[in-house]
């Protein structure tokens, strides 16, 4: 099947190919190792391993989250309770609840009643505050990653040359390009939802920080936006935003994982984690030999 899918676009090629030099690079980032696997089929693939691989395929990866006392940072959970923004405080459920004719139910019967501890402020009797709903207020890390299932984000669509088709076929040395062919809002964003609860509302804004290519061969490429679509009066010309040259023939597995980075406010905090979504296609790379014959004479 490679020797027929090479021979049908041979032709093409070897016409282009004038007057254009080739150098091959397949580099393992700084930092990052190469791994080689050996399947149950006794198929060897290498894969490069990175620092940053936090998560592996699709999934969510927390990263940093920010409580605020004025201008001070501070954990937004410590032994003293969780954090409440509006009145600056650790609540923590009363416990037991104390009766009805407790002033600090206010005359209510209903809701809950919390303790209220300022930071800092390790002894002495923590003040006490109602709220109307029974539950304490939502997590705002919770409301942000509702916000982003809201969004629907999507893997993107590869854009290759040589692309999937059985008659595109890209050769050891040639440029590759590499782009998302559906750039969007839910595929490269931004993009903006909110969710409330309780009276309580977050904001979480998702775009892609960064597409990182495996090539198949043991080759990473990372690059920052959607690339740049190919055309043919380019000719054989490298990317200029993201590119690839194969110094191996055979069948690839491409993987673009699209690293989102989702920063939110709301309830006081404010934090920010990534999302990972990944798409593949297959290509095949070719080799090509120049047969110089001698003429008798």
């Amino acid at each position: 099947m490679l020797i027929l899918r090479l021979l049908a676009s041979l032709t093409v090629v070897l016409a282009s190919l004038v007057g254009t030099s080739i150098s091959a690079a397949a580099e393992v980032p700084p930092g990052c190792k190469s791994v080689v696997r050996i399947d149950k089929d006794h198929k060897v693939t290498t894969e490069i391993v990175c620092p940053d691989d936090e998560a592996q395929g699709d999934g969510l990866s927390a990263t940093r989250r920010v409580c605020m006392w004025g201008d001070k940072e501070l954990p937004c959970k410590s032994a003293q309770g969780t954090w409440y923004s509006p009145e600056q405080c650790y609540i923590d459920p009363v416990d037991p609840p104390l009766d009805f004719s407790d002033p600090n139910w206010q005359g209510h019967t209903d809701g809950r009643l919390y303790y209220c501890r300022v930071t800092g402020v390790a002894t002495g009797t923590p003040y006490i505050i109602w709220f109307a709903d029974a539950v304490p207020p939502p997590d705002p890390e919770s409301l942000a990653r509702r916000a982003i299932a809201q969004m629907q984000l999507r893997p993107i669509t590869i854009g290759i040359v040589p692309n999937d088709d059985p008659d595109s076929v890209g050769l050891v040395g040639m440029p590759i390009w590499l782009w998302a062919a559906n750039p969007g809002d839910q595929t490269i964003g931004p993009i903006s939802r909110s969710v409330s609860e309780g009276g309580f509302t977050v904001t979480a804004t998702a775009k892609v920080d960064r597409i990182r290519w495996s090539l198949g061969d043991g080759g990473v490429k990372t690059c920052n936006g959607p690339g740049t679509p190919y055309k043919l009066s380019y000719g054989i010309t490298e990317s200029p935003t993201c590119g690839y040259r194969f110094d191996s023939q055979g069948e690839f597995t491409v993987t673009a994982r699209s690293d989102w980075i989702v920063n939110w406010t709301g309830i006081g905090e404010t934090g920010s984690f990534r999302v990972y979504l990944t798409q593949n296609t297959q290509v095949v790379i070719g080799e090509l030999n120049v047969l110089t014959v001698k003429e008798r004479g």
